[in-house]
């Protein structure tokens, strides 16, 4: 099971060959390929019981990150209780996460994947396996093969050329570079959040036990002062936040909350109970400036397939007004033993990635820019309470929500909460 999953995922993450993005990808050979109006589902004709599963593209607007979260949380059609490990990014567009469900005896494996190969447009897809290491390899590469082509990064279109006297817009930036995580400003409706409607942000972790090891796993609820309560604070800064279309939408959870013996208490439906590991956060204080580097990581092995993968992103903000972004990591995996051993190699940072393939006698290398730059990572911030504002170098302006806590320790940024590192990591 080990050896499989780690080829499945490697696979995804290492897709960088001579791949074009399709709509939906034809059937793999030994494969065959059913359409409906919900999915597309790909199965091996010798092993019926394995699936992959392509959903319709999406148009959406918020961030990656937690669209594919509202995703995992919908489960998988067909099966119950679904245990979840951490997701992980391979490309700026594509995150990933392996869950388990099933009894010992009747184990099932689930790779979800979700990824933007075009800017607001994503694809989801579930790969769906019996728990069988001796079988699936072959599987997992051609399922992996088919994800490729779904999730390969459309480049963005230079805009046409201006006509005389006027000046040429500038074209949009690469489409690996995470705009789909930057909020845009100015929602259109009088019902905006307001800042003074916010009581506080509560934060919450738990430690789980999955496929992959110990995770942590943290959860966020935006509580207001009427005594609602939504599961995740949005991504968008409050004076860009649609209130009463959110609630409409019942894309996310509103419920109540109220305060116990000095806990938090939230009921979305089930009754009251009370989150683990509470930690109230705060706004910023306007034109507050911070000194440090802001950071999450995040890794994963699993020992008998020879797979691991980690990954470093974050924040670094300077008294002087200034930030830059970053993000960098790897992943690797090997599988068989012998002559017929395949290993697998790729590292990454925001300005490209670069595999290493090798098996037998035969290696590979391919190295992919991004086409970011450092303007395009850089430039100057402003907090104002519950908001962030980042003004980068490349004239791109955005604002996302943001808290942090009474020392200063932790700040959220773009879905997570990253902490501060010592001096000289």
């Amino acid at each position: 099971m080990f050896r499989f999953l780690a080829t499945a995922v490697m696979l995804v993450a290492t897709s960088g060959g001579p791949f074009t993005a399709v709509a939906d990808p034809s059937a793999p050979s030994g494969w065959s390929a059913s359409a409906s109006d919900e999915q597309i589902v790909y199965r091996p004709r010798a092993n019926p019981t394995v699936e992959l599963r392509v959903y319709p593209a999406e148009t959406v607007a918020r961030g990656l990150d937690s669209w594919f979260a509202s995703r995992l949380e919908r489960g998988v059609a067909g099966f119950s209780d679904v245990e979840w490990g951490e997701t992980t990014r391979f490309r700026d567009n594509t995150l990933t996460s392996v869950g388990q469900t099933g009894s010992r005896s009747k184990m099932q494996v689930v790779v979800a994947t979700g990824c933007e190969p075009e800017l607001g447009k994503r694809r989801y897809a579930e790969l769906i396996v019996p728990a069988d290491e001796a079988k699936l390899p072959q599987y997992a590469e051609q399922a992996a093969g088919v994800l490729a082509q779904l999730c390969m990064p459309v480049p963005a279109q230079s805009p046409p050329a201006a006509s005389s006297g006027t000046t040429a817009p500038k074209a949009p930036g690469p489409a690996t570079i995470n705009t789909q995580k930057k909020p845009k400003t100015g929602v259109p409706t009088a019902r905006v959040l307001s800042e003074s409607e916010i009581e506080g942000v509560l934060y919450s972790f738990r430690q789980v036990y999955t496929i992959t090891g110990l995770q942590f796993m943290e959860y966020t609820y935006l509580l207001l002062k009427d005594g609602t309560a939504r599961r995740d604070v949005p991504d968008a800064a409050p004076a860009d936040f649609d209130l009463q279309a959110d609630r409409a939408s019942g894309t996310h959870a509103w419920g109540r909350w109220k305060r116990t013996g000095g806990k938090i208490q939230l009921d979305f439906g089930d009754g009251f109970e009370t989150p683990e590991g509470q930690m109230m956060r705060v706004p910023g204080k306007r034109g507050e400036r911070l000194q440090g580097k802001y950071q999450k990581a995040s890794s994963y092995s699993m020992g008998m397939g020879g797979a691991a993968s980690w990954a470093f992103w974050g924040l670094r903000l300077d008294r002087d007004g200034t930030f830059e972004r970053e993000r960098w990591g790897g992943a690797g995996a090997s599988s068989g033993s012998g002559s017929s051993a395949t290993t697998g190699m790729t590292v990454y940072d925001e300005k490209g990635s670069t595999t290493t393939l090798s098996g037998g006698s035969a290696a590979i290398g391919t190295s992919n820019s991004t086409g970011v730059t450092d303007d395009d990572l850089t430039g100057t911030y402003h907090i104002d309470g519950w908001t962030l504002e980042l003004r980068y170098r490349n004239g791109e302006v955005t604002r996302g929500f943001f808290f942090t806590d009474p020392e200063r320790d932790n700040i959220w940024f773009e879905g997570h909460e990253l902490m501060k590192t010592k001096p000289g990591r």
